[in-house]
């Protein structure tokens, strides 16, 4: 090269490298997210129909229609029995087990809600105590806007769902409300529950005695 000859560098050898990295790698992690939302937004229909399904099955295994029972009394050992296996059908059929671990850890946002054990738990000392005779169950027809649904991570969901459904017992009938919440996980490309809670409260009956009780 003569003297007072300039030669231009390539354009990449100027660029502090550090840079172009941090701009490569941020362009990576914007492709990854767009690509994550994509695919949950499809995942959507499949997350809310599992959700319907699971919200019938729950109330049908709480509101037990056609049970020989005195009303305000204890249930046989055969209907607790029953009323296990109907719960553990129930739990094969929607839940995932996982540890207390993964359920409390910063992966998903759990709050209050329970894992199965829990759920068991409590299946055990609410449903299997004094019940009243269910004559009917009136189920819940949920739409897609009753249920939300966000990302909780990947492969992990958040929903929110309300529902309105009524009982009726021999003499009586009772409106009921629910809130349910739930966190789910995909699983070999199915959703299933990992976590929950939900709260009925009765919205109106037409007789002052209460019709079992808060679920």
């Amino acid at each position: 090269m003569e003297k007072g000859e300039y030669k231009l560098k390539p354009f990449w050898k100027k660029v502090n490298r550090g840079l172009l990295l941090g701009a490569v790698l941020l362009v990576v992690l914007i492709v990854v997210a767009v690509v994550q939302t994509v695919s949950f937004r499809r995942q959507k229909p499949a997350i809310r129909q599992e959700v319907k399904s699971y919200v019938n099955d729950l109330l049908s295994v709480t509101y037990v229609v056609g049970e020989e029972i005195t009303p305000g009394t204890e249930l046989t050992d055969a209907q607790k029995q029953a009323r296990r296996e109907k719960f553990e059908a129930f739990a094969e059929k929607h839940w995932q087990e996982v540890s207390e671990k993964e359920i409390s850890s910063g992966s998903i946002l759990t709050g209050t809600l329970s894992g199965l054990d829990s759920t068991r738990a409590w299946f055990d000392n609410t449903l299997l105590g004094k019940q009243y005779p269910i004559k009917q169950l009136n189920l819940p027809i949920l739409q897609d806007s009753d249920i939300s649904v966000s990302a909780g991570g990947p492969n992990y969901a958040q929903v929110s769902v309300w529902f309105s459904f009524s009982t009726a017992t021999e003499d009586s009938e009772a409106g009921k409300e629910g809130i349910l919440q739930l966190e789910l996980k995909r699983v070999k490309g199915s959703w299933k529950v990992i976590a929950s809670n939900i709260s009925i409260v009765d919205t109106w009956n037409n007789q002052e005695e209460m019709m079992g009780g808060k679920a």
